[in-house]
């Protein structure tokens, strides 16, 4: 009960709780992630304050982390990592929330909202929960004239702080905008714990291309040719290059059975996965200015101290 109303009834939403909570199987443990070591630890870091210490320490912690970084870097596949990582903790219990879940139902959103959080609670029996966002610009935007966003903002934020309930949430939720999130989402006391998944260094590119693109049996020159032609490149688009180049390899060699890679076919799969990866940089690349550049941190004063622990 909150100032003198009856809060709504969990089993109200004829829905079903069970119908609008996606679950995703975590595929990817940490120590299979090529890189990324600061994020990694900066995570690890998280976890343990908050689920192990927290009722040790005087000040209440971070109620969530946000990472961020540009298209293809890996956030998601850290997301479904950590819950690989934690995955046999007795005292966790990690649930998916996708944007849609609070986005297709017309209706009362504070409703929705709590019977959604309150069949999360039902589920975990007692133990901590992790509330996953994928894509969370899109489920609390940075600017809205929408009374019912708004509306979900507030109810989410509520739970989030623990007003309508006791337990509170913890929030690990990702984007590629993180200057369009609601800037009430992420002052301190919520989820101000900001992490860059950052392009690979060069170290991590040169492992990138031997995990994606090794098992093809090129030769040095040929994988050394691929890391020169391919600066700022992520993960995701060496993924892309090594399934191009297999596909590509299977099919001729069905007409050709002693055909091999030559250095042309793979320039032109190169340059291929490079002019989307071109088109999709360019859209961001001004975004992330301020988090490339400590100067510029002041075009995006939300998230000013982003990479800090």
């Amino acid at each position: 009960m909150k100032d003198g109303k009856e809060a709504p009834d969990a089993s109200h939403d004829k829905q079903g709780i069970n119908n609008i909570l996606s679950v995703t199987k975590a595929d990817k443990p940490f120590d299979e992630i090529v890189g990324l070591d600061d994020a990694k630890e900066k995570i690890r870091y998280r976890f343990d304050i908050y689920f192990r210490h927290k009722n040790e320490l005087k000040n209440k912690p971070s109620k969530g982390m946000l990472l961020y970084g540009y298209p293809g870097t890996g956030k998601t596949m850290f997301i479904k990592a950590t819950m690989e990582e934690y995955k046999d903790s007795p005292n966790l219990y990690f649930k998916i929330l996708n944007h849609h879940d609070l986005t297709r139902y017309i209706g009362n959103t504070s409703e929705k909202t709590f019977n959604l959080i309150q069949g999360l609670r039902n589920q975990a029996k007692g133990k901590d929960i992790v509330l996953i966002i994928d894509e969370v610009d899109k489920l609390l935007p940075e600017k809205t004239t929408s009374e019912i966003v708004n509306e979900r903002i507030k109810s989410l934020l509520d739970h989030i702080d623990g007003v309508l309930d006791d337990g509170g949430l913890y929030v690990m939720c990702c984007t590629n905008h993180p200057n369009k999130i609601c800037a009430a989402f992420l002052r301190s006391g919520r989820v101000d714990t900001q992490i860059e998944v950052s392009l690979p260094n060069d170290i991590e590119r040169k492992e990138l291309i031997h995990k994606y693109i090794g098992s093809l049996g090129l030769d040095d020159n040929c994988i050394n040719s691929i890391y020169e032609f391919t600066p700022k490149w992520t993960g995701a688009d060496y993924t892309r290059l090594g399934r191009e180049l297999e596909e590509s390899f299977i099919i001729k060699r069905e007409m050709n059975p002693s055909y091999v890679l030559n250095p042309e076919d793979i320039i032109k799969k190169i340059m291929k996965v490079d002019r989307t990866r071109k088109k999709n940089f360019k859209v961001f690349e001004d975004e992330y200015k301020a988090y490339l550049n400590e100067e510029d941190y002041s075009i995006y004063p939300v998230c000013a101290y982003a990479g800090g622990i």
